[in-house]
């Protein structure tokens, strides 16, 4: 009985390899996420036309998984090493993501008009030139 696994230790094992593909898919959502950001893609425009916009928010936000076929071909457009999505992100790379994802919200979850009235209220403290 020596060899022989108890349900604890499967249990454990299981939990183990859970909590390990979670912490890989977070990883993956977010330097997926610093690289759109980095390089100023909308969401639309950095997965068309692999998937729809939708799609990759649900992805992005943690509300659906990335499947390896999408994921190796977002790496495969953008000559991202795929082992390299699943490693650590690096958030130094994005100093000013406060002000990114404030804009990526207001794209994404804004209508058209409250856009336009967002953007007015953020123009006026612009510095006016004479």
């Amino acid at each position: 009985m020596s060899g022989a696994r108890t349900d604890a230790e499967n249990n454990a094992q299981t939990e183990a390899q859970t909590e390990e593909t979670n912490l890989e898919a977070e990883y993956i959502r977010e330097n997926l996420w610093i690289f759109r950001l980095k390089r100023g893609l909308w969401p639309a425009l950095f997965v068309h036309p692999l998937l729809t916009e939708d799609e990759y928010l649900d992805i992005e936000s943690g509300k659906k998984p990335i499947c390896e076929r999408e994921m190796r071909a977002l790496a495969e457009q953008y000559k991202i090493a795929p082992h390299s999505l699943a490693e650590p992100p690096d958030y130094r790379l994005l100093l000013d993501a406060p002000t990114r994802r404030l804009i990526d919200y207001s794209y994404t979850a804004l209508t058209r008009r409250q856009r336009m009235q967002f953007a007015s209220f953020l123009n006026s403290f612009m510095v006016k030139r004479r």
